[in-house]
Order: C-alpha cells, then structure tokens, then sequence
C-alpha cells in the first residue's frame, strides 16, 4: 500500500470519528448551557414573539438550536465529504457506500428540521413531531429503538474497519 493510500485512510478515519462525534451532539435532545438563551433573543427579534403560545415557543426554540448545531458542525461534515473522490479511486466500494449513507443521514436530518420548521405552526398536533422526533432518536414506535443511531454506528462501523485494516496491513509489511 502507497503512503498515499495510508494518509488517506487516516484522513477518513479521523474525518469519520469527527462526524460521528458531532451527529451525537446534533442529535442530543434538549439544550445545552448557553445554546437557549442567544436563540430566544434571535427569535424575539424576529418574530412577534408574544403571541405565541407557550408550547410553539418552545418548539421555534428547539427548531431553531437544532439548525444551529448543524450549521456550526459544517465543516465536520465537509472534511468527510472531501475525503470520497479520493476514497473512490483508492479503497472498496463498501468504504464509500458507507461514507455516502453516513453523509446521507446528516443531510436527511438537517431536511427534516427544516421541513418541520417551513411546517410548524401554533395548532399542529403533536402527532406531526413523529418524523422529527424519529431523527433525533426520540421512538415514537413503543419499541424504545433509536434506529437512526444504529444505523450511523453501523456506517462508522463499516468504515472504521475498512480503514484500521489498510492501516494494519501496512503496518504488517513495514516490519518485514
């Protein structure tokens, strides 16, 4: 194996490790010290805030801290990003499959708040939260399953041992 493929496989191991990281803080529910507050002051600005209810509120507030967190981990997401042209030519298929659906899932769970954000509004049943709660690892299902995160541990799963095994054969070769 070339030097090449081996700091590539670094760069997606350590790009992989970062998303992962930053898809658990994403996805983590409630708030964070500091994260409500600048956010209610935003939507205040913005928005005739008092005469929202309570409950909608609460809900512009969580939407919009979970817009926050995606945008300030961009650059997580787009280091793995970077890292598939050249995945493509170097290493399997299955390697960037994974990499893709990993890629995948962050974008599917910007969309989703997105949509339930352009959705919302102050008389919405709490039944039209289901798809939202889904992509941040609330079960709606009864079956206490966080799917999405299991599928994102199988994704980094994949990768991580596609790339630790190019690592390990090089490293067997080297002593030699």
């Amino acid at each position: 194996m070339s030097v090449i493929s081996l700091q590539h496989a670094e760069r997606i191991l350590i790009a992989t490790r970062k998303v992962h990281a930053v898809l658990k803080v994403v996805r983590t529910q409630g708030f964070f010290a500091g994260e409500r507050a600048p956010v209610r002051a935003q939507l205040k600005k913005l928005l005739d805030w008092h005469r929202y209810s309570k409950w909608y509120q609460d809900q512009l507030e969580m939407v919009q801290v979970k817009l926050n967190r995606i945008s300030s981990v961009k650059s997580e997401r787009d280091e793995l990003a970077d890292c598939l042209p050249t995945a493509r030519h170097l290493f399997s298929e299955n390697l960037c499959d994974a990499m893709e659906r990993l890629l995948k899932i962050f974008q599917e769970i910007e969309n989703v708040t997105k949509i339930y954000r352009n959705k919302m509004n102050e008389n919405m049943p709490d039944n039209n939260q289901d798809f939202l709660l889904y992509a941040y690892g609330i079960d709606v299902s009864g079956h206490n399953r966080d799917s999405v995160n299991e599928e994102i541990n199988r994704q980094v799963s994949i990768i991580i041992k596609i790339c630790e095994a190019h690592l390990k054969d090089d490293s067997a070769h080297l002593r030699l």
